[in-house]
């Protein structure tokens, strides 16, 4: 009897236990059988970056078969970086990014904008997230649809070309004709030889490996040159060139082939045949006064120097302007780029006038009490390196006009 009791009693508590377990499983099913189907991707979903150039990325969802008595109002989504579902808490506060109320339509178009993946890198993966939302406050499952690799146009390279007799400087000019080259790229997101260089703005067919120093010129002819450079990345984006230029010079050429001439500190230059060991004949050509107007010849620049037969020649730089340098030897002919002559100022010179004397003392003052403003003052007229320009430097000007210092070094 009493063991028929017990019984009795056991069967109820697995009632009660029962129910509640297959409660909260149909509840469970329901969740599932409410995730929403897919339809389509635009592009499709691949953890391999691909090309997505200026496009949105467009997912095609489908709705789930509602179960009698449940009501389906719509989907909630969410666009993340990470695979993980997310929970229902994030749904039902709102934290989402979109809600698309539900129609009689067998698809719903769910989108990212071309502007949000624009920077999107070989190694961001985007997911989207889509709950079914139905009834009242009743939530689906959550649907993870991705990986979205988008891999945009590679960024952030460079090429340089460095002095082999000065590393920390850039190349201005060689006789070489295999160029020490540096580049700069992101690391990880270069394809395979996706190093492409050329002398010309076409990108070659082949391309190279990204441990590649150097690159041999194809065209040998003297003069200013430039070395392009494209890289290709993991999804074959091709970036756009970047580049670096210096002057090739001839085998013989003139050294120096372009100059600035500051007449405020000095007044000659020597030009020095490069390669050979025999004399030419000088000339001074295409005399340009500052304004670019063709002046007589000796007017920018004369020989202080002999200019016949010889290697290394010494010129006068006479007044602002410009000028070339012509050497010939039998039928060889050389010739420089342009050599620019200036009228810098004297340290202390504020007037600008060549020379240091009390009106520049005078000068100084009248910019140190407010009377002409800084761009008014021509040389520099901070003599004392202190960082500031006052009455100390104006004393300083005096002291050097009467003799008491002989520079301002």
């Amino acid at each position: 009897m009493k063991e028929d009791r017990y019984n009795l009693w056991l069967i109820r508590i697995c009632g009660l236990l029962i129910i509640p377990i297959i409660l909260f499983g149909i509840k469970g099913i329901s969740y599932a059988k409410y995730e929403v189907g897919i339809d389509s991707t635009e592009p499709a979903t691949s953890s391999s970056p691909i090309q997505w150039k200026d496009k949105d990325i467009k997912v095609y969802i489908t709705k789930p078969s509602m179960q009698s008595g449940d009501t389906l109002i719509g989907f909630a989504y969410k666009w993340t970086i990470s695979a993980t579902s997310l929970t229902y808490t994030i749904y039902n506060s709102g934290n989402y990014d979109g809600f698309i109320q539900a129609t009689d339509a067998a698809k719903y178009l769910i989108s990212l904008s071309k502007n949000i993946i624009n920077d999107d890198d070989y190694n961001t993966l985007r997911y989207l997230h889509v709950q079914t939302v139905y009834n009242v406050n009743s939530l689906g499952d959550d649907k993870v649809i991705g990986p979205f690799n988008i891999d945009n146009v590679v960024k952030g390279v460079s090429i340089r070309l460095p002095d082999p007799d000065d590393p920390n400087k850039d190349l201005k000019e060689t006789r070489n004709t295999t160029i020490t080259i540096q580049i700069a790229y992101p690391s990880g997101d270069i394809a395979t030889n996706g190093l492409y260089l050329n002398e010309t703005k076409s990108i070659p067919s082949e391309g190279l490996p990204l441990t590649t120093t150097s690159y041999t010129l194809q065209n040998t002819d003297p003069g200013e040159k430039s070395i392009y450079a494209w890289f290709k990345d993991k999804a074959g984006n091709v970036s756009s060139p970047v580049s670096a230029s210096f002057t090739l010079s001839g085998a013989v050429s003139i050294d120096p082939n372009s100059a600035t001439i500051d007449l405020s500190k000095i007044t000659t230059i020597n030009f020095t045949i490069r390669g050979s060991e025999e004399g030419y004949t000088w000339t001074i050509i295409e005399e340009k006064d500052k304004d670019g107007n063709d002046v007589q010849s000796g007017t920018i620049a004369e020989f202080a120097s002999s200019s016949s037969n010889v290697l290394t020649v010494t010129v006068k730089a006479k007044q602002p302007g410009s000028f070339k340098m012509k050497a010939v030897k039998g039928t060889d002919t050389l010739t420089t780029s342009k050599i620019t002559v200036i009228q810098g100022y004297l340290k202390g010179d504020a007037d600008g006038n060549n020379q240091i004397d009390a009106t520049d003392a005078l000068y100084v003052l009248h910019y140190f009490v407010g009377n002409i403003s800084a761009d008014q003052l021509k040389g520099d007229c901070d003599v004392n390196k202190d960082g500031k320009i006052d009455a100390t430097d104006a004393l300083y000007i005096l002291h050097y006009y009467v003799g008491n210092i002989s520079s301002f070094d």
